[in-house]
């Protein structure tokens, strides 16, 4: 059977039992006890509206004099919004929302109680990895442009730094990164801006060979032309040259080409070396072989 309902007119206090006193005899109450339903609608000093638990002594809501329209807003459906009529899930806020405690639990059962640094701009700091499958491959790769540190600790203390990892596997006691494999196409233009070098090997002149170093600097325009360099040249004997650097040269799209130089200064002839670009082209290594004489080094991007 339903239970009685009292409605209480506006400025009319009635006499409750010591048992049912009313906590805030100001405000607008709807009281819910073992008893009857009294709800109060008005009364002049009213600050507020709030539901009201005898039982257990506590106001569980509390609606303030001012709430703005849609404050809380239940669909049929059973969707409900704060702030919004029209709520499209089964809770949606207009606003910020705030956790003070306790964090956010998702349906994994994971509970997130701290978020990522760094805002819009991206950025911050991976705390742990549950182990297991990682994120290597998809559909959750971490991909970054840069510089990636890992500092590995364990309980014995810490056991190390890995401040930059190359591409392939970086071990570090017995722990490792593992970067994807990258490409790359190279052309005339990978070959692009001013780079020192180092050659070390044999001249043969009238059936003597002649060990010798050289370092210098070339020049390319990502065109195809040497347009400017120096090279000194040092020889077993004492000796040594010094030239001015001209040339042309050429890069497949594997990296793989050939580069002339003329160096009047230390040699009559031009001299054609073979040639890789390596990390895009920042840097390349070289190679002359001709049945005569035989020359390597390595030259990288200032």
């Amino acid at each position: 059977m339903p239970l009685p309902t009292r409605v209480e007119e506006p400025g009319f206090m009635p006499a409750f039992p010591s048992s049912n006193t009313l906590p805030r005899p100001g405000g607008r109450v709807l009281s819910l006890s073992k008893g009857p339903v009294h709800h109060r609608r008005s009364l002049t000093n009213a600050t507020s509206f709030f539901i009201y638990d005898y039982a257990n002594q506590s106001a569980p809501m509390t609606i303030e004099q001012g709430a703005t329209t849609n404050s809380l807003y239940l669909r049929s459906g059973g969707n409900i919004g704060i702030g919004t009529s029209a709520p499209a899930s089964k809770l949606t806020v207009a606003g910020v929302v705030e956790s003070t405690t306790g964090g956010i639990n998702f349906p994994d059962g994971s509970i997130q109680i701290k978020a990522a640094v760094g805002g819009t701009a991206g950025g911050g700091t991976v705390t742990s990895i549950t182990a297991g499958a990682g994120l290597l491959g998809n559909p959750n790769p971490i991909t970054v442009s840069g510089t990636i540190q890992a500092n590995f600790t364990s309980a014995g203390g810490d056991n190390g730094t890995a401040s930059t990892v190359s591409r392939g596997d970086h071990v570090h006691d017995a722990r490792y990164i593992q970067l994807a494999p990258q490409s790359f196409t190279y052309s005339n233009s990978s070959m692009q801006g001013k780079y020192a070098f180092s050659e070390f090997g044999v001249y043969t002149s009238g059936g003597s060979s002649f060990p010798f170093s050289g370092i210098g600097t070339v020049t390319a325009d990502g065109s195809r032309n040497v347009t400017s360099g120096t090279i000194t040249e040092y020889y077993t004997d004492g000796t040594h040259c010094t030239s001015n650097v001209t040339g042309s040269y050429s890069v497949s799209n594997s990296g793989a080409g050939s580069i002339t130089l003329s160096s009047p200064g230390c040699s009559s002839s031009s001299v054609t070396y073979s040639v890789n670009m390596t990390q895009q082209g920042a840097s390349a290594v070289f190679t002359e072989s001709d049945g005569v004489n035989w020359v390597s080094g390595t030259a990288i991007r200032q």
